[in-house]
Parts: C-alpha cells; structure tokens; sequence
C-alpha cells in the first residue's frame, strides 16, 4: 500500500467513526446508556408532552437541580413544570428550548426564565465550559442550521463530539432510567444532590469565596427583553428570576446592583448549608435537599405576589 493509500483507509477510518458516531447520539440507545447525568436532560426534555402546567419554569442547572415543583406549588398553589436544562443548552438558544415546550404541551399562563446570576444569556455564543449537553442536544434534536451555529460558536466541536459521546456511553441503561423516573416524578426537577459524594452535599463555613465578580446582567438584557416582548404577544407573561448565590461568595451587592432592572425578582443570598459544595472556584449556584426546599418556596412566593400584583392591577 503506497503512502496516498495508507492515508486514505486513515481518513476512511475516521469517517467512519465520525459518522458512527453521530448516528449512535441520535438514538434512543446512547440516553439509555449515558453514564453522565448531565445528559439526562438534553436527552429527555425534548420529549415531554402533554404538560398542562400553569408556569412553565425555564433555565440553567440552577433550576434543574435546585427548583421542585411541588415545594413551589406549595407557596404559590399552581402548577409548575421544571424544564431546566444543563450548561449551556438554554442560554446557547433560548426561544427553541421554550417554544419546544409549548409546541408539545398546554400554554402556561406565566414563563420564568430561571437562571444563576453567573450565567449570561447571550444566544450563539457559549460561555460555558460545560458545553456537552448543548451538543447532545443539537445532535438529537438539531438540524443543518442548528449545528453550523453549535460549530460556528465552538468549532472544535466537530471533532470533540465523537470520543465525548464514546466516554459518555456506558454499558447498563439501569442508573439513566431510573433518574429519568424520578425527575419524571418530580416534575421535571432532577434530584442532583443525591447523586453527590457525602462530603459535597453541604459546604463547610468559611467557605472559599468566588474568585472574580464579573456578573454579565447587561450582556443578558437584550435577550431578557426580546422573550418578554415575544411570549407578551401570545399573551404568556414572562419574568427573570435570578437564582440564590452562597453568602460565602461575597458578591450579592454586585449582583443586586447589576440585575436591577433587568430581573424581576431581588437576587439572594442564602446560608452556605444550603449549597452543594461542587465548584472549589467559587461561585455557588446548586443548593443541596435542604436548599431545594427554600430556593423551591422563595420561586413560589415570588410567583404568588407577582399574581397579586397582576390581579390588583386589573381590579383598577
């Protein structure tokens, strides 16, 4: 075999592979088998249907893992649905993730975008390290269109997807089903805590505060505002929820002070027991089962005064 034909059986090879690959992340066999549970969203969302939920609950991990339905029913009396995703699957496009939802499920009546005071909203753009899920995503449910932008905003993804989609797979579809079964349970929520080491369920005081403050409220407005006027034409009010920082972190001030105007709700500060200790750069977003509860009812009496509000407005 001469050197053009070694090259082309190489490039054939990985061709192959490649197109193996993708093939394999679009059926129903790599959601059975991701060993990762960060994939347990991206993989099953998109196919909830049949919701006849009241508010429909959009955004990052935060909200996956931090927001229970039934604790917010329990404040605010409606019904919820939990449609969180992870990384930056949301925040990358955010009007296909809700208009998936509305396509396949009842109107709600209200639309919180449900998001860490970290992460920015800016659509086409990933600004998030954990960047997988959105490729899992777009590879299952995305077409031309959908991955020329994924590639567009990370062109190493073209040749990162292949062996993340090899070391993601697993050799059992036990552990996916069963974490499919509970987050079906509870509403969409995704009971993230359980799943973590016994040291990293609670954070210890002092905690290591978050390096930098950099909080992106402003590149996020312009996205904010474009849903709001969007879903306010199909008579769906939407509101910015800005999910509870550790107290550890330091930066509520710069929190408060950048999302004026652009959240809806006044951003939080809650006790370090009640984050998950995962993230040693700070930064705190994902609360523990303890942390569930609180964060889940604050959302609720948000949502109870917001409806207050609305109907006094409409009494004048």
């Amino acid at each position: 075999m001469g050197h053009k034909g070694f090259i082309a059986v190489v490039l054939a090879i990985c061709v192959g592979f490649y197109a193996i690959s993708f093939a394999f992340a679009r059926s129903p066999l790599y959601c059975a088998l991701s060993k990762t549970f960060a994939d347990v969203a991206p993989c099953y969302k998109y196919t909830v249907a049949n919701q006849k939920a009241d508010v429909l609950l959009v955004g990052d991990s935060s909200l996956l893992y931090g927001i229970k339905p039934a604790d917010v029913a329990a404040a605010h009396g409606g019904l919820s649905y939990n449609y969180g995703m992870v990384g930056p699957a949301f925040s990358f496009n955010p009007e296909a993730v809700i208009d998936r939802y509305l396509n396949n499920n009842r109107k709600p009546r209200t639309i919180v975008v449900y998001l860490s005071p970290w992460n920015a909203v800016t659509p086409g753009d990933i600004n998030d390290p954990q960047w997988f899920p959105l490729a899992v995503l777009t590879t299952r449910y995305g077409g031309p269109a959908d991955y020329l932008a994924l590639f567009r905003a990370r062109p190493s993804a073209i040749v990162e997807i292949p062996p993340a989609v090899v070391r993601a797979t697993g050799y059992s579809a036990a552990q996916t089903t069963q974490l499919r079964e509970q987050m079906e349970a509870d509403s969409g929520h995704f009971a993230y805590a359980d799943l973590l080491d016994q040291r990293k369920r609670a954070m210890n005081s002092p905690c290591r505060p978050a390096a930098q403050a950099t909080v992106p409220a402003a590149s996020s407005a312009p996205a904010f505002a474009a849903l709001k006027r969007k879903y306010a034409a199909r008579q769906i009010k939407l509101f910015v929820y800005i999910a509870p920082s550790a107290q550890c972190d330091g930066h509520i001030d710069a929190i408060r002070r950048s999302y004026a105007g652009v959240a809806d709700n006044m951003p939080a500060a809650l006790p370090d027991s009640l984050f998950a200790d995962d993230n040693p750069a700070g930064q705190h977003v994902h609360v523990n089962a303890d942390g569930v509860s609180v964060a889940s009812r604050m959302l609720g009496h948000f949502l109870a005064e917001t409806q207050t509000r609305t109907q006094m407005v409409a009494t004048r």
